[in-house]
């Protein structure tokens, strides 16, 4: 049986790293989806997890009060810089029914199904006190760095005990609402979907941004790229919506405590 790996959070080597990612930015599209992140935002609320409130419903979640509650928080966070409230907040807004809904974890957690070779042990530490250390390299990035530092702090790290696939979301749809950028923050409310469609790939990348190597997050930002400047080409609104909602978990990462 494989020893199955600990981590005891983040690596000077993966921030480093993190700082050194040259990522393409998306070039200015044919046609635009002007509610791309009202879209994503909503997906992200009622489509990925089932909302009871609209049935989850193509023609209805778009509508639905917790989808507007949802964008409306987003909106508001200035995750500009980012601190252990900030990020608890984030938690309590994106997965309120969750264990320890806006507390970080205490216990170690297993992150993964068993037999997973990617799959490992998130120890036992001071949540906070890593978040604490760790913010003044966020808050030196640029706006598509941050999204994968996002990314990476809770795939690797996994500040909460469950919930934290939703709070990364929300925190990439704060960023985008945040940005000045019209592209870049269509991409990053993207992105927060993206993240989920091609999981396991991202879970690859993550794993070699761990040990400092950039070569898997470039792959997989050119992949994603490529794949939204062609969803927003022309007639992105229809293409777009149609894509957004199909978006299926692949290859759930399951947090346990132990």
């Amino acid at each position: 049986m494989v020893e199955m790996k600990v981590r005891y959070g983040v690596s000077p080597q993966a921030l480093l790293a993190l700082n050194k990612l040259d990522l393409q930015h998306p070039v200015r599209c044919v046609a635009r989806c002007s509610h791309a992140l009202d879209l994503m935002a909503s997906v992200a609320s009622c489509r990925l997890r089932y909302c009871p409130r609209c049935d989850s419903r193509p023609d209805r979640f778009e509508r639905c009060e917790r989808a507007r509650r949802y964008l409306k928080m987003s909106r508001k966070r200035d995750v500009a810089r980012i601190n252990g409230p900030l990020l608890c907040l984030l938690h309590k807004c994106a997965a309120e029914e969750a264990d320890r809904s806006g507390s970080f974890r205490v216990n170690r957690i297993r992150v993964g199904s068993s037999g997973n070779p990617l799959s490992f042990v998130a120890a036992q530490v001071d949540v906070a006190r890593i978040i604490r250390e760790i913010s003044p390299s966020y808050q030196s990035l640029e706006t598509l760095q941050k999204a994968y530092f996002a990314v990476f702090i809770m795939s690797i790290l996994h500040p909460f005990e469950d919930g934290n696939g939703r709070t990364m979301r929300m925190w990439l749809i704060s960023l985008a609402a945040s940005s000045e950028s019209a592209e870049v923050a269509e991409f990053v409310s993207f992105l927060a979907l993206y993240v989920k469609f091609r999981q396991r790939d991202l879970v690859v990348a993550m794993d070699q941004l761990s040990e400092g190597f950039v070569s898997g997050v470039q792959e997989f930002h050119a992949a994603a790229v490529t794949f939204f400047e062609g969803l927003f080409d022309e007639e992105a609104s229809a293409r777009v919506f149609d894509w957004a909602i199909s978006i299926e978990p692949e290859g759930s990462l399951l947090a346990r405590a132990w």
